[in-house]
């Protein structure tokens, strides 16, 4: 058996130049005279994220606080203290750069597109937590109400009027006139429901009135009964006014003009129709 494995394994022959390790009794790599052979042992290979961290931070720059004013540089400064400045002094404060609220959103419109989203959105952030639902600025509908009142002439009065036209963000006009005033609210139909409310039940109308003959000393008492009526309401395409505002006219043609400026003086002319009715 030993013949045939001889013939299969060749035999391997030491050769001159093979190294030879030697040992001690402590495990350690001795030479030939038996001296303790030095071996440096292998660096751990650094791993490529290990790499990227070191260049990093290689590449960081550590910047020093620039302080506001320098200690020293004050007359009274004392170095003999041993204070170090740069634990008591603020370091000094980069520039903050403040960007308006939608601006990187509209850069890419035209204008009337950026100013009305800037538009939509303060009026979003101003209105109260309760009143927020009577605004609805995507709503495509714009609904008009013609009130007509006999005295409007109480500060207090219109006061009132144009007061809670301003809360619930509608926009028209107060003509007042001695005799018969006209008031027009255009809006959303939540706005011009809760509007409606106010005119028609809230307010005393007759009240402002006594109010006014008593400030008068006015003891007659053939001045009809103040009050308010919804003279017409209907839908439009678009606002005819950009914001609500009053105005005290003499004559009725100046009353017609502020109408006929917003180019809806049909307003006035149904309005004066309905006097002419009721007076015949």
């Amino acid at each position: 058996m030993r013949e045939k494995l001889n013939k299969i394994i060749p035999q391997l022959k030491p050769t001159a130049n093979a190294p030879v390790l030697r040992l001690d009794g402590r495990g350690r790599e001795i030479d030939e005279q038996g001296n303790v052979v030095n071996v440096t042992k292998p660096s751990n290979l650094a791993t490529l994220k290990v790499n990227i961290n070191k260049q990093k931070k290689e590449a960081f720059e550590i910047l020093k606080p620039v302080l506001d004013f320098d200690p020293e540089s004050n007359p009274h400064f004392d170095p003999r203290i041993g204070i170090d400045k740069t634990k008591l002094l603020w370091p000094k404060r980069t520039g903050i750069e403040f960007v308006a609220e939608g601006k990187k959103v509209v850069e890419g419109c035209g204008n009337h597109e950026a100013e009305e989203y800037i538009r939509r959105s303060f009026c979003e952030r101003a209105l109260p937590q309760g009143k927020r639902f009577l605004h609805d600025p995507n709503t495509m509908e714009t609904i008009v109400s013609l009130y007509m009142i006999i005295d409007l002439l109480h500060p207090h009065a219109r006061g009132r009027v144009k007061d809670n036209a301003n809360e619930y963000h509608l926009t028209g006009c107060a003509v007042i006139r001695d005799g018969v005033s006209v008031v027009v609210v255009e809006g959303g139909s939540k706005s011009i429901k809760e509007y409606g409310k106010v005119m028609l039940k809230r307010i005393g109308w007759n009240d402002f009135s006594k109010e006014k003959e008593e400030i008068e000393d006015s003891d007659n008492d053939d001045n009809p009964v103040n009050k308010c009526v919804l003279a017409w309401q209907g839908s439009v395409a678009k606002p005819s006014f950009s914001e609500f505002s009053v105005h005290d006219c003499i004559t009725e043609a100046a009353a017609r003009k502020v109408f006929t400026d917003a180019g809806v003086p049909h307003y006035w002319d149904h309005a004066v129709s309905i006097v002419q009715d009721e007076a015949v």
